[in-house]
């Protein structure tokens, strides 16, 4: 329901940010060819000077939540479901937090009624289950799980799925 959809990635896979096109987002801007300030600009101008509604922080970098603070609109919401391990101290402009009255909500427990939730709504988006297959770029068996992590974080893959031997 969402009007619009930024999507800032990385271009480290080729197919990585048309996917993201595929997938639903209206603007998709690479971190690896605009800076931070234009991408503040982009999206600033895109929202008509206001900010977005809600951001969601999915990369697990340090250095994206400050600037996903900046991209929100006063009484936005931010949420952090991919900072779930320990990559760093991150800086919080926590004026940003108090002055603009933004929600930030972390998330790294589901339960099974939010499962539900979740495949009740792939469920409902079987026009895009072709480009949710597609980010599927690797498939390996367990014994190599290593190596298929290796390929993610190299960017030789952008989803590694693990099989059964």
């Amino acid at each position: 329901g969402a009007a619009s959809v930024t999507l800032i990635g990385s271009s480290s896979h080729p197919d990585r940010l048309v996917l993201a096109s595929r997938l639903g987002a209206t603007n998709v801007l690479d971190i690896r060819s605009t800076s931070e300030e234009q991408r503040r600009q982009t999206l600033f101008g895109i929202t008509n000077g206001i900010g977005a509604d809600v951001a969601i922080e999915c990369s697990g970098s340090p250095n994206a939540v400050p600037e996903g603070l900046g991209l929100l609109r006063p009484r936005g919401r931010y949420l952090l479901p991919g900072q779930y391990s320990d990559r760093g101290p991150v800086p919080l402009p926590v004026h940003l937090v108090t002055l603009n009255a933004l929600q930030l909500i972390g998330s790294a427990q589901f339960t099974p009624d939010d499962r539900q939730a979740y495949f009740a709504g792939l469920m409902e988006m079987s026009d895009r289950w072709d480009a949710i297959t597609a980010t599927i770029t690797l498939r390996a068996p367990v014994s190599e799980a290593d190596s298929a992590l290796q390929a993610v974080r190299q960017g030789k893959a952008i989803k590694a799925l693990l099989v059964p031997e």
